[in-house]
């Protein structure tokens, strides 16, 4: 016997454990369970594996770091546009997606990271996102480059936020500013843009609004009609902010719900827009039900 456990107690149907290999010597193994102080406790089957002399090769970050290809665009010449991405890296690399850097010509940039995957079983990351703001001139970009350690990557000149009471969400991007429901999603219940004081400025959406479908009987559903909707903060930073928007489509009686929706709202440090990632999940038999229309309503001031 190389090793042995008991666990206790046992409270769902499958357990599951981790062996630690380092101290085996090569070879073949066997693993073998029973229930104790179970009264006619059924067998169960135990589990053959091979423990090899081979070992994981580590690969490590390259000391120069990673470049990312940043293409050309002729839509805004000279303008900054923000960049969404990921980096694959290897095993036992980095458990901290803090330790990175990313460098603009060479120089530390304001950027966000986050870990978007990690290894199992030892949690390491295992996909690094990372947000930014490309900076074009003449429609070329700056080179970028991901590099472990060194300068501290320095704050934004124009940061987003996000501020929160008992009934909304408020973001701001630094030249918009903008009002979501968090007890009831009903859109982007307000946008302005912001002069250069930070005063407000022109109204760009007033009033609910959000997603919505109508039936092939013409009845029409409303995701701010669900009193059970949950509005969250699934990722925040100096350089983007995503608000999560998860529940039903309710008939406007109140009487009838129809498929599930799910919205992210995404707002980016210094720019005028916001991004509406809408999902919706079909619910019903396609074959007795159908859809006439489905859409995300954003009420201008004049509508409202």
């Amino acid at each position: 016997v190389a090793a042995s456990r008991e666990l206790a107690p046992i409270e769902a149907q499958k357990i599951s454990f981790l062996l630690e290999m380092a101290p085996l010597a090569p070879g073949r193994y066997r693993v073998n369970a029973e229930m104790l102080g179970v009264e006619n406790a059924p067998a169960i089957a135990g589990c053959e594996f091979a423990r090899s002399a081979e070992s994981r090769r580590v690969e490590p970050f390259p000391t120069g770091g990673v470049a990312l290809k940043v293409h050309a665009q002729g839509h805004l010449p000279d303008g900054v546009w923000p960049i969404t991405t990921g980096i694959p890296l290897p095993r036992h690399t980095s458990n901290d997606p803090g330790e990175f850097r990313l460098l603009e010509d060479g120089q530390p940039v304001a950027a966000q990271f986050s870990e978007r995957a990690r290894w199992y079983p030892d949690r390491e990351v295992k996909w690094l996102g990372l947000d930014f703001q490309a900076r074009y001139e003449g429609g070329r970009p700056r080179e970028y480059r991901v590099v472990r350690g060194g300068a501290e990557t320095p704050a934004p000149g124009v940061a987003v936020t996000v501020q929160e009471d008992e009934s909304h969400f408020t973001g701001g991007t630094g030249v918009l500013r903008f009002k979501v429901g968090k007890t009831r999603f009903a859109g982007i219940e307000e946008a302005r843009l912001l002069n250069a004081d930070g005063a407000a400025g022109p109204t760009l959406a007033a009033g609910e609004g959000g997603p919505f479908l109508v039936d092939e009987r013409g009845v029409r559903y409303l995701a701010s009609r669900d009193r059970n909707a949950q509005v969250v903060v699934e990722d925040a930073g100096p350089t983007r902010v995503t608000l999560c928007a998860r529940g039903w489509y309710v008939s406007e009686t109140m009487t009838e719900r129809c498929c599930r929706f799910t919205t992210r709202l995404t707002a980016h440090a210094g720019q005028p827009w916001i991004d509406v990632y809408q999902e919706t999940v079909i619910t019903f038999d396609t074959d007795k039900k159908k859809l006439r229309m489905l859409g995300f309503e954003v009420r201008t001031p004049e509508a409202a």
